[in-house]
C-alpha cells in the first residue's frame, strides 16, 4: 500500500509508522486495543498523552485530513 501510494503520490495515513515508536506500540496490555490517553484523547498539548495509542491515531487522522484537504480537495 505505501509503494502504491509512493508510486502515484496520493496522501496515506500509516498508522503502523506512527504508533511503532511507542511504548509497547500504542498497544494496551490486553495486546488488542490501543491504549488510552492520560487526559484526553484530543490533547495533542501533552507529550505524555502522545506516547499512547489513541491521541497519536486522532492527531495522524487529523494530519491525514489536512493533506487531503489543502492539497488534493482544495482548488
Amino acid at each position: 500500500m505505501i509503494r502504491v501510494a509512493l508510486d502515484f503520490n496520493v496522501p496515506v495515513m500509516n498508522l503502523w509508522l506512527a504508533l511503532e515508536p511507542l511504548p509497547g506500540h500504542g498497544i494496551d496490555n490486553d495486546g488488542y486495543h490501543m491504549n488510552g490517553p492520560y487526559t484526553r484523547a484530543g490533547d495533542f498539548a501533552t507529550a505524555r498523552n502522545l506516547r499512547t495509542g489513541y491521541p497519536m491515531r486522532n492527531l495522524v487522522t487529523l494530519q491525514t485530513l489536512t493533506v487531503l484537504w489543502r492539497d488534493v480537495l482544495s482548488p
